[in-house]
């Protein structure tokens, strides 16, 4: 009686079980992408409107822009913080933020 939903639960935690092991892969995969793109970059110049990353050395965190939110101070400009880990919405660009009068 209990053996198919024992059956079918054992099959839905290999498939995550998979799912977790590609994760990781992929992870690992774009590490090392990173790192080759760093060398790659080091020492050229930034040039206006590039993606750019930024790292706090002390606490290992990432600057994170955003780009919905506004500062707390001064409206007019976009809200920052540190993050731990380094996603697409961590990039804030080398550029100049239109300023509406």
């Amino acid at each position: 009686m209990h053996a198919a939903p024992m059956q079918s639960e054992t099959k839905r935690v290999e498939e995550l079980e998979r799912m977790l092991h590609e994760a990781r892969e992929h992870a690992h995969a774009e590490e090392l992408d990173d790192a080759q793109e760093l060398q790659r970059q080091l020492g050229k110049p930034i040039v206006y409107g590039q993606v750019i990353q930024l790292r706090h050395l002390l606490t290992e965190m990432w600057l994170s822009a955003s780009s919905t939110d506004a500062a707390e101070l001064d409206a007019m400009n976009l809200n920052v913080s540190l993050v731990a880990d380094s996603s697409r919405r961590t990039l804030p660009d080398a550029g100049a933020r239109a300023r509406s009068a």
